[in-house]
């Protein structure tokens, strides 16, 4: 009974905070350090809403943050402000947990600083320096060099970035609400004691090859380190981790698809052979000019376990998720629904989580977002609500 009247609770107050965010004054979404460049809105960059890219976006991205008349052409890096971002994000969190203890805090989510643009004709870098609430500082750090036209040429990107997620197309893009998908987020996608999570940024290096409104490319990473967190300390992995996708953008507002291939070595330490691990599937979205998007995506696991530690482990995950942007408002409303299966040769194990949110832009720099959801366990028997509000800084 708590729990039913918590939920009730929580969607009498998101229903408030979308009409609220509809009717408050409105102003153009944040913008940042290329806006500031090119003196331009967000929406030269963005559609729907920021920070999903639309086609100009994307090809802004693939090619190492300059646009298409800037091919061959020397860079001014003497203004700082062009290439310095700041953000800050805090919230307000609110769980009900079935089987463990209540949690109602307010939390300092964290602070990042961005340097990132051209540098040259050929060479542009990204690098942030992310604060958390810990006091865990994270670090992406990357240059990228160009060779070719603007509707073909190749990257080189060389450093500790982001993989994939956060920097691709639809669902692989940074997501308009507070979450990610949970097939994106969770180290849990098989049963095996593989801790491998998709969005995880790595250390290595990457070559892409763009042709028109295709890219295919490539990683080399270093991959898992012995307990199972992402290469980002120790490196003490034996063998590379092996990225490759191919995207394309479909159309102005840049519905896409990828299609996703990894594979990965893990050594644990304690038995003589290695795990091995595959991840692929494909992701998927399309924009209306109405300012309705759909997304979605799929993906197996697929986890070659030991004989000393095990059988073999196959998974499947899948998450959908609709978003709706009132245009005039800067106000988006979206619902997801994440599915997990971490053993598909298994009973009762299955996680879902059923999520709906809104984000308004009601100021240049600043952004409320709120979501709440609701996650089960098969294997725990469990459910647990969750109420969550950000309001994100940025300039």
């Amino acid at each position: 009974m708590k729990h039913k009247t918590t939920w009730i609770l929580i969607m009498l107050g998101i229903g408030f905070s979308c009409l609220y965010g509809m009717f408050l004054p409105q102003e153009a979404s944040a913008l940042p350090a290329w806006g500031r460049k090119y003196n331009a809105d967000c929406s030269l960059c963005h559609y729907p809403a920021v920070p999903h890219l639309n086609k100009k976006g994307q090809q802004f991205r693939w090619a190492g943050y300059r646009m298409s008349d800037e091919f061959d052409q020397a860079q001014d890096i003497s203004n700082v402000g062009h290439f310095l971002s700041l953000r800050g994000r805090g919230r307000a969190r609110y769980q009900a947990k079935e089987n463990a203890s209540d949690v109602n805090r307010f939390e300092w989510h964290d602070t990042t600083f961005f340097y990132a643009g051209a540098l040259s004709e050929n060479i542009s870098s990204f690098t942030e320096l992310e604060w958390e609430g810990e006091d865990e500082i994270k670090v992406v750090a990357q240059v990228r060099a160009l060779f070719g036209k603007p509707r073909h040429f190749t990257t080189i990107r060389f450093g500790q970035f982001h993989p994939i997620q956060g920097v691709g197309i639809g669902g692989f893009d940074r997501p308009t609400g507070i979450s990610r998908p949970e097939p994106l987020s969770s180290r849990d996608l098989t049963t095996s004691p593989i801790r491998f999570r998709i969005r995880e940024n790595q250390k290595g290096v990457e070559v892409a090859h763009v042709i028109g409104n295709a890219r295919i490319l490539a990683q080399v990473l270093n991959g898992l380190v012995i307990g199972g967190k992402s290469g980002i300390v120790g490196d003490e992995d034996r063998e590379k981790d092996f990225l490759f996708a191919y995207e394309h953008i479909l159309d102005e507002l840049a519905s896409g698809f990828t299609l996703y291939g990894y594979r990965g070595v893990w050594h644990d330490g304690t038995l003589p052979d290695d795990y091995m691990f595959y991840r692929y599937g494909m992701v998927a979205n399309k924009i209306f000019s109405s300012g309705t998007e759909i997304i979605g995506g799929y993906f197996r696991s697929e986890d070659s376990v030991p004989t000393a530690a095990g059988s073999d482990v196959e998974g499947n995950s899948f998450y959908v998720e609709l978003q709706q942007f009132l245009k005039g408002k800067e106000t988006t409303l979206l619902a997801r629904f994440d599915w997990i299966d971490p053993n598909d040769g298994a009973g009762k194990d299955v996680r879902q989580k059923e999520m709906i949110g809104a984000v308004h832009s009601f100021q240049r720099n600043l952004r409320l977002a709120l979501e709440v959801n609701r996650s089960t366990d098969d294997a725990k028997g469990a459910t647990d609500y969750q109420a969550l509000a950000e309001a994100m800084i940025n300039f």
